[in-house]
C-alpha cells in the first residue's frame, strides 16, 4: 500500500468508495434511512472534487493500482473525511492515512487535529490518541445521526524540536 496525494482522476473512485464504505461499514451503526440521508446516492466525482476536496490536502491510499482509502484535512487541523474501502478494514490503510495528515499538520504548524466522527468511526479515531469531547446529534436530510466531536493534541517531532 502507497499513500500519494490526490490526483483529478480519483475522484471518481474516491466517491464510489466513500457511497459504498457508508453503506456497508457505516450501516452496522446506522439504521438504512439514516444511511441514505448520509449519502443518498453516489456524489457527481467532478463536483464533489469541488465541492468538497478543494482547498483541503487530500491524501489516497492505494495498492496495485487501486484506491483502497482517502482521507482530507481542512484548516486548522480538521480531519473532514477518512474513508477506507469496505474490503480494506483493519489492514492499516485508516492508521497509516490519519500519520500522513498528522505530520501534515505538524508541517504547517499546527497543534491539534479534531473531527466529527461516526459512531463506527470514534473507537478507531479513540485508539489513535484522539479524545471524545463531546456527543452530538446532527439533522441531515430529515434524519438525525449521532457522531462524536474529538480533538488529537499533536506532539511535536523529534526533528522539529532538534533546529
Amino acid at each position: 500500500m502507497t499513500l500519494r496525494p490526490f490526483r483529478s482522476d480519483d475522484a471518481a473512485a474516491i466517491v464510489q468508495l466513500l457511497f459504498d464504505t457508508v453503506h456497508r461499514v457505516n450501516a452496522r451503526d446506522y439504521a438504512p434511512e439514516q444511511l441514505r440521508a448520509w449519502v443518498p446516492e453516489v456524489p457527481d466525482a467532478a463536483a464533489w472534487s469541488t465541492e468538497r476536496l478543494a482547498g483541503r490536502f487530500v491524501l489516497v491510499a492505494e495498492s496495485a493500482g487501486t484506491v483502497t482509502g482517502f482521507a482530507t484535512l481542512g484548516e486548522g487541523g480538521l480531519v473532514d473525511c477518512l474513508f477506507v474501502h469496505h474490503d480494506w478494514q483493519r489492514r492499516g490503510v485508516g492508521r497509516h492515512l490519519l500519520a500522513g495528515l498528522e505530520a501534515e499538520a505538524r508541517a504547517r504548524g499546527w497543534t491539534q487535529l479534531h473531527t466529527q466522527a461516526s459512531i463506527t468511526a470514534q473507537p478507531f479515531f479513540a485508539a489513535q490518541g484522539f479524545s471524545t469531547l463531546k456527543k452530538q446529534s446532527v439533522q441531515r436530510c430529515g434524519q438525525v445521526l449521532t457522531n462524536f466531536v474529538m480533538a488529537k493534541a499533536l506532539i511535536a517531532s523529534e526533528a522539529a524540536g532538534s533546529e
